[in-house]
């Protein structure tokens, strides 16, 4: 083969080459668009029947139960966000109060997405970067509810989920709830944020880990979805677990014992990019507590939790508020809480002013 020959060969590759890569990332730019597919229907899904909203989408078609992706994988955006105002911008769709609504179909379901918040500002504006988008190409109906728990006692995880579920009754009549930690980013658009007839965990593969997969078969952190029914049905999770341990291991048990299957979708698929993150403190009786967890179940939870909504704001992106929750016949916690209350008080109209300034 000559020189010229040779030459051309190379050249017919590396065109070749150059264009492959032009193709893809336009493919991923501009053909990533959810596309309807008819033929699924809600006996073959499992999911919940319709609830749409506004009278004004009554002439849109219903948007994909499982709408397919041309490209699966999320390209996870870890660029540092800096304050909710970085949000606003970036999100203009978004309606106040951090809701969106499809513009071109009429979503199945309202879904409320909890985050049971605090000190882990940095991570949330991570997954918020990322979770809004991915929720915006799936065609759901959502909106944002971060509930900061007032810092005064250890976190206690359960409890703000608790009134998160709530606080967001109180916004809208949401049949679907995404219960989301702050740490984590799903990497594939196949696990669709879509309630069902039985309680989702979604984060069946973590970054985090060196092993794939669960890291034992009651883990049941990270995000799940569950439906008002069956969160009602369980009475919701515990108010006691007051630092960390076993709160998420007690939800699960609670979703068994009351004969709820726990569905999740395959590694591939419910896999999550994890942030790194703070250790929290331990609770000491995580154990004891966990041992009379089934017997507790309808006697204590979203029944009997009690809090005080210190402060609330909406932006763009998100309903934001601070509670403050009561433990239940502990005088000790009770005059420390009164107290803590009483200097938050006297801070005055100060702190109030530089929380919403940072909201804006």
């Amino acid at each position: 083969m000559g020189r010229r020959a040779v030459d051309t060969t190379i050249s017919l590759i590396v065109s070749v080459v150059v264009m492959s890569v032009l193709v893809y990332f336009f493919v991923y730019a501009v053909a990533n668009v959810p596309v309807e597919n008819s033929k699924r229907d809600s006996e073959e899904t499992g999911e919940l029947k319709d609830n749409s909203s506004d009278s004004k989408e009554a002439e849109l078609p219903l948007c994909p139960r499982k709408p397919e992706f041309f490209i699966t994988k999320v390209k996870v955006n870890t660029t540092p966000v800096t304050d909710f105002a970085e949000l606003n911008r970036a999100f203009p769709d978004m309606l106040p109060g951090g809701r969106f609504v499809p513009k071109n179909c009429k979503s199945r379901q309202k879904t409320a997405v909890l985050f049971p918040y605090r000190d882990r500002e940095r991570n949330l504006f991570l997954v918020l970067n990322n979770l809004i988008p991915f929720l915006m190409q799936q065609n759901i109906e959502f909106q944002v509810f971060i509930v900061e728990q007032a810092p005064w006692f250890d976190f206690n995880k359960c409890m703000i989920i608790n009134i998160g579920f709530v606080e967001a009754l109180k916004q809208g009549n949401f049949d679907c709830f995404a219960i989301h930690d702050t740490d984590f980013v799903p990497k594939d658009f196949r696990n669709y944020y879509y309630c069902g007839n039985q309680p989702r965990h979604m984060v069946v593969d973590r970054s985090d880990r060196a092993k794939r997969g669960l890291g034992y078969y009651r883990y049941f952190g990270g995000a799940i979805l569950v439906s008002r029914e069956q969160w009602e049905n369980i009475n919701g999770c515990s108010n006691q677990y007051w630092g960390w341990g076993n709160e998420d291991d007690d939800m699960y048990m609670r979703f068994i014992a009351e004969g709820y299957t726990i569905t999740r979708y395959p590694i591939k698929i419910g896999a999550y990019l994890a942030f790194e993150h703070e250790t929290q403190s331990k609770n000491m009786n995580r154990k004891e507590l966990f041992g009379s967890n089934t017997e507790r179940m309808h006697e204590e939870g979203l029944n009997t939790v009690k809090y005080e909504v210190l402060k609330y704001n909406k932006t763009n992106v998100v309903t934001w508020m601070m509670v403050n929750p009561y433990k239940p016949n502990d005088t000790d916690s009770a005059q420390a809480q009164e107290d803590a209350k009483a200097a938050a008080r006297a801070a005055g109209e100060a702190e109030a002013a530089e929380a919403a300034q940072v909201l804006v």
